[in-house]
This record gives C-alpha cells, sequence and structure tokens, in this order.
C-alpha cells in the first residue's frame, strides 16, 4: 500500500475569490471546502467566492491540482 502523502499548503485567497495563493507564489483554484467537525464533516463544492479576499488558510492539494480548504 504505497499511497501518497496528503499535502498541506498554507494559501492566501486571491482578488477573483476562485483561486488562491500559496507562500512560494503557486496559484490554484479551489475545488472544495469542508465545513462542521468531526461526524457531522461534509466537503462541498465551491463555486462562489463567499470567502473574503487576502484570508489565510489551510488546504489539501488533491489529485486534480486543484485546492480542498480543510480550516
Amino acid at each position: 500500500m504505497n499511497e501518497e502523502p496528503n499535502i498541506i499548503l498554507d494559501i492566501t485567497i486571491l482578488k477573483d475569490g476562485l483561486s488562491a495563493q500559496d507562500v512560494r507564489g503557486n496559484v490554484y483554484k479551489i475545488e472544495s471546502i469542508s465545513l462542521g467537525a468531526g461526524s457531522h464533516r461534509h466537503t462541498i463544492k465551491y463555486d462562489k467566492h463567499f470567502i473574503k479576499e487576502g484570508t489565510e488558510l489551510r488546504a489539501q492539494l488533491l489529485k486534480n491540482g486543484k485546492l480542498n480548504i480543510t480550516q
């Protein structure tokens, strides 16, 4: 079982609200966001820019090169 580890990045939301930049300057599209806690945690599609520009968060880099915001 050679499973790749989850890559977690510190990101900042960009002006368009649909993409984010990591500390190295790489830009990624946001695919989803995880909301809730414990057994009530759900991942929903991120299709509206409801996170304010400049917000700093942590996100998981998915295999398709997009982000899942985890925190």
